[in-house]
This record gives structure tokens, C-alpha cells and sequence, in this order.
């Protein structure tokens, strides 16, 4: 709260009014305060906040005339504004240094500091209640999506335990310990028939089955290694497929491989041979399975 009280106009003579600013509706109010606390200059002006519809205004010292010095029991005033019905700063009561000295003051006193500690708590606790409701409602959102999430984690568990169960219908399949792995003894290998490769046929071929690679479970590292040692990619393209701290996912980094292995296979058949060498040496059965697919569309398509 801004407050004006008292001082000189340009002919020095002692100004006799007190005006408070209103900061919502941005205008000047005029105070009917008594002559004791605003008709004088040079002193100092104090305002305490008791509540937020009581404030005191502290005068202090100053002169009363030109050269007289204001002098108990006026030299402390203390002006009290309250709020009326209307929201309107009014004036209450006016103490000087008699008046603060008896016990009706005191009591006074301690009663509005009590109301104003009061209110601000009241204040305090209310945004206190909308931040807990608001955290709640994050915590209901996030527990949602995590159940999505989960959701969605078991229809992929679910879709690649039906693959698998549909690959187990050969019989020439068997289950060891916790890895499903194929009988190499038992499974008659397919091959590719006439060399060399035809780089178009084997560039359809590898589009169509190139989600399957995924799927078989080749790991990440172990295939960007192996395609290292073909020299399909180079040193610098495994490190930035490999890197699990470049912010992308395992697929996205996944998909950078296998996008690299269409392209090595449309511009050199030989790439074609090397995929399968890799799914032969992953012994698995949906490898083993995506194998012998490539190999039929291969001599399907040429």
C-alpha cells in the first residue's frame, strides 16, 4: 500500500491531507485523518499490515509548524484503516503515544495479529489443497498410461508366443531348457540354387521379410558385429547403432541396420547370402524358419 501524508507545497507551507493509492483500480483516495497525523513535514511514514482488511499507519516525528518539532503525545500516531461492507478503505481508530500505552491497545493489537496470522495460514493452505489435487490427478494419468503401457507390452508377449507355438508344429523342432532352439542334425538345410545372387529378386525378398529379423530376436550388438565383419557397415555406423545413450530406442537403432541391409542388398546380391549366413548361425526357430522363407520367395521370385 502506497501512503501520503502531510509535507510542503512550493511556498513552504505545511500540508494538511492523506492520500492512499488503490492498486486495483489505480486512483488516489483521499483519507479523513486527523489534523495530529497529517499536518506536518520532514517525518516518517510507516504502514503495517495487521490483516488483509485492517493496516496501521505509523507516523512518526516531523514538524507540526516551520520550525517546531511535533512533540508528545503526538510525536507516535497510530491511524487505523479498515475495510467496509463495500471493500472501501475507511479510517478507524486514532492512537497517540497515551492511547498505546493502556491496555485496550494491547489487547487490540494482539487480536488483529492473531485474525491476520489466521487469514494468511487460511491463504497459505488454499493453493497447498489445488497442488495435491493436481498431483493426484498426475499420478491417476501417469498409473493410466502405465497400465496401457502394460497392456500393450502383454498383446506383443502374447503375439510372439502364438508365432512361436505356430513354428513348434514341425516336427522338427525341440525345446532345450528356457531357449527354443532347432535340431541341426534333424533340419535339412534349403540353399539357393544357380549363383550368382540376382540383386533385384533378393532385394524383394528382403523387403518383405525384413520386419522378420526383428522378430526372430538376433541381438543388436551381435548383428551390427557381424555385419562389421562383412563390411556391410563400417566402424562408425556400428558405434552410432550400438550407442544406447544417443537418445533413440533399441528398434530405432535396430531400424537403422536393417535399412542399411536393403540397401546393401539392392546394390550387391552377396549381402543377400551373408543375411542368411546370419540366420543360420542364430539356430533358432523363427531364424531357422525366416531361413528357409527367404530362400522359397528367393526361388519363387527369380
Amino acid at each position: 500500500m502506497l501512503v501520503i501524508s502531510g509535507g510542503e507545497d512550493d511556498n513552504y507551507d505545511i500540508l494538511d491531507d492523506c492520500w492512499i493509492f488503490n492498486i486495483t483500480q489505480h486512483s488516489w483516495i483521499k483519507l479523513d485523518v486527523p489534523h495530529s497525523v497529517s499536518k506536518r513535514w520532514a517525518h516518517s511514514l510507516s504502514v503495517f499490515i495487521m490483516s488483509p482488511h485492517c493496516v496501521w499507519i505509523i507516523t512518526d516525528g516531523g514538524y507540526d509548524k516551520r520550525q517546531t518539532l511535533v512533540t508528545n503525545p503526538n510525536i507516535v500516531m497510530i491511524t487505523e484503516l479498515v475495510t467496509n461492507s463495500k471493500g472501501e478503505w475507511t479510517v478507524g481508530d486514532t492512537l497517540d503515544t497515551n492511547g498505546m500505552n493502556n491496555e485496550e491497545y494491547k489487547k487490540k493489537y494482539q487480536e488483529q495479529l492473531q485474525t491476520g496470522r489466521r487469514i494468511e495460514l487460511e491463504e497459505y493452505q488454499k493453493p497447498r489443497k489445488r497442488d495435491t489435487a493436481d498431483i493426484e490427478r498426475t499420478v491417476q494419468a501417469l498409473m493410466k498410461c502405465l497400465e496401457e503401457k502394460e497392456r500393450e507390452l502383454r498383446q506383443s508377449q502374447e503375439a510372439v508366443r502364438r508365432y512361436q507355438q505356430q513354428a513348434l508344429t514341425d516336427d522338427h523342432w525341440v525345446i532345450n531348457k528356457d531357449e527354443v532352439t532347432s535340431n541341426s542334425s534333424r533340419h535339412e538345410r534349403k540353399s539357393i540354387t544357380g549363383t550368382p545372387v540376382i540383386p533385384e529378386v533378393a532385394y524383394r525378398v528382403i523387403s518383405e521379410c525384413i520386419s522378420g529379423i526383428r522378430r526372430c530376436g538376433i541381438d543388436l550388438h551381435l548383428l551390427a558385429e557381424k555385419l562389421l565383419e562383412k563390411k556391410i557397415i563400417n566402424n562408425r555406423q556400428k558405434r552410432k547403432a550400438t550407442d544406447e545413450h544417443s537418445g533413440r530406442t533399441t528398434d530405432q537403432r535396430m531400424d537403422q541396420l536393417l535399412d542399411i541391409i536393403k540397401d546393401s542388398v539392392q546394390q550387391e546380391g552377396k549381402v543377400f547370402e551373408y543375411i542368411l549366413e546370419i540366420l543360420k548361425d542364430e539356430d533358432t526357430i523363427l531364424a531357422n524358419k525366416l531361413y528357409d522363407d527367404m530362400i522359397s520367395k528367393y526361388e519363387q521370385y527369380k
